[in-house]
């Protein structure tokens, strides 16, 4: 068990907030998100309580070497996907880093979620630009981000471009939302049988499913078909 204890206001998160916005993720129950198990406040200050998975955080994990790029592009989607249903009901993560992320067989783990208060979705997207590099890259530590083609085999130009758009130095240019960082994902080559964008959009991400989408198309052209049959 890791207890946090944080400052009263106005350094410290004010505890209505707090309670409010742990409530939020305990209904929203996403799959990747490792919720707080107990919460409070003791004189003003708010406490966390958060348990410690068996799982290595994703820093551990790259100490051991470089992830494969498949593995790094499934971390990013789940950590993505997390993050597009939580910005959907207005809430940040805001501690998104190495250390909040762990990776497991059944892939990641975000936790940390009652640490970060009162940042806004485009932090949580600049930190999610920064792990990513990390993640693909294999380094772990500050550098100096370049093309990743040149430091490692296999790069895709489509994985090649989000990794720029991630990181460029114009904040306007980065992705604008979790969700146009897993519509770029979908984008990247796979090795798994099938459009990997029907399969992803399936998940509990902020985006329509794909055979929503079609559905739609289908009863707009019929409903076409039968005013033109209707004129005629």
């Amino acid at each position: 068990m890791i207890v946090t204890v944080h400052p009263p206001p106005p350094n410290g998160p004010d505890l209505g907030a707090m309670d409010l916005r742990l409530v939020q993720l305990r209904e929203l129950g996403h799959r990747v998100l490792d919720l707080p198990v107990a919460w409070g406040d003791v004189d003003g200050r708010g406490w966390v309580a958060d348990d410690l998975p068996s799982i290595p955080t994703a820093a551990e994990r790259l100490e051991r070497g470089p992830l494969a790029l498949q593995e790094g592009v499934s971390i990013i989607r789940d950590v993505a996907r997390a993050l597009a249903a939580m910005h959907r009901r207005e809430i940040a993560h805001g501690a998104i880093s190495l250390e909040a992320i762990r990776i497991g067989d059944g892939g990641a783990r975000v936790g940390h979620v009652g640490n970060g208060l009162g940042v806004s979705p485009r932090h949580d997207l600049d930190a999610l630009g920064e792990v990513a590099w990390l993640l693909l890259s294999g380094q772990r530590g500050p550098s100096r981000p370049r093309p990743l083609s040149q430091l490692r085999r296999g790069v895709s130009p489509e994985l090649e471009n989000l990794c720029a758009m991630l990181l460029a130095a114009d904040p306007a240019r980065r992705p604008q939302c979790a969700e146009a960082v897993l519509d770029a994902l979908d984008s990247i080559p796979s090795r798994r049988a099938g459009p990997p964008g029907f399969i992803d959009r399936a998940e509990r991400d902020a985006r329509r499913p794909m055979h929503v989408a079609w559905f739609i198309v289908g009863v707009a052209v019929l409903l076409l078909l039968v005013l033109a049959a209707l004129r005629g």
